[in-house]
């Protein structure tokens, strides 16, 4: 049986942002769910998104190189402005920056989230410290992460039930890759431009406000980005898997955007 996703799952969160509003559909239960405060990582960013009707919502990124924020097309596909927070994991120390350039993978399909992958273009270029750094890109001659392997996810979304606000501080958890089989059980996606991954002793998960953030692993005693959040479960149960991005499938398309 296959479950049904939020559509848009940057349905995320619908926010007025010039009037300071926020408002919601969705009922979620604690995200990301059973998540952690996370204080290290300096390649997460923030980012909001704006429709051409000046509503905004909000999904995460990652830093690649000083310009360039590695996220879900469907963060970018529709949408007409960007502004990207950065340096810190309290949301209210963030530091923000608008972008009128973002380019979503030109086979992107929304119905089925293949080809879930976009690149937002910075004005000007971030300056690297502590607090911010770019994040590796995993290999070209491996097809990571592997099935079983750990990884984290994390985000600013939604914490807890009946709570229609983000978190205030970046939060973490830990999954593990599941076999394909399993996956194509559950989601309507290609592998391996897809993989999914949960974890049923310490159930936690991604949901609204998550996507487009990345899924890491460490390879050879770096932090590596091997996944970007992508689909969800409707309502974000964490006794089921979410579905990512696989980094290493695009990584020609990630160098031929970035000019590398």
């Amino acid at each position: 049986m296959k479950f049904l996703v939020i559509c848009g799952v940057t349905v995320t969160l619908l926010v007025t942002f010039v009037e300071g509003l926020v408002s919601s559909d969705v009922a979620p239960e604690s995200f990301v769910i059973n998540g952690a405060n996370r204080t290290d990582s300096p390649h997460h960013v923030l980012v909001e998104f704006f429709n051409a009707q000046q509503l905004g919502f909000f999904g995460g990124g990652s830093i690649i190189t000083s310009t360039h924020i590695l996220t879900a097309a469907q963060n970018v596909h529709g949408f007409v402005l960007w502004r990207v927070g950065y340096g810190s994991h309290f949301r209210d120390q963030l530091t923000w920056m608008y972008s009128n350039s973002a380019f979503a993978h030109h086979q992107y399909a929304p119905q089925t989230r293949n080809n879930d992958i976009a690149m937002i273009v910075l004005p000007i270029p971030l300056v690297f410290t502590t607090h911010v750094r770019p994040i590796a890109l995993p290999p070209s001659d491996f097809l990571m992460p592997y099935e079983n392997e750990q990884g984290t996810i994390k985000g600013f979304g939604f914490t807890s039930a009946g709570v229609n606000q983000p978190s205030d501080t970046l939060r973490y958890g830990y999954v593990r890759v599941q076999a394909d089989a399993f996956c194509l059980s559950i989601f309507h996606i290609v592998a391996p431009n897809h993989f999914c991954a949960s974890d049923n002793r310490v159930p936690v998960n991604i949901c609204n406000g998550d996507i487009g953030g990345g899924f890491t692993v460490h390879y050879r005693g770096e932090e590596t980005l091997v996944g970007i959040n992508s689909i969800l479960i409707e309502n974000c149960y964490i006794q089921w898997p979410s579905a990512y991005t696989r980094v290493t499938h695009y990584l020609s398309w990630i160098h031929l955007v970035i000019g590398v």
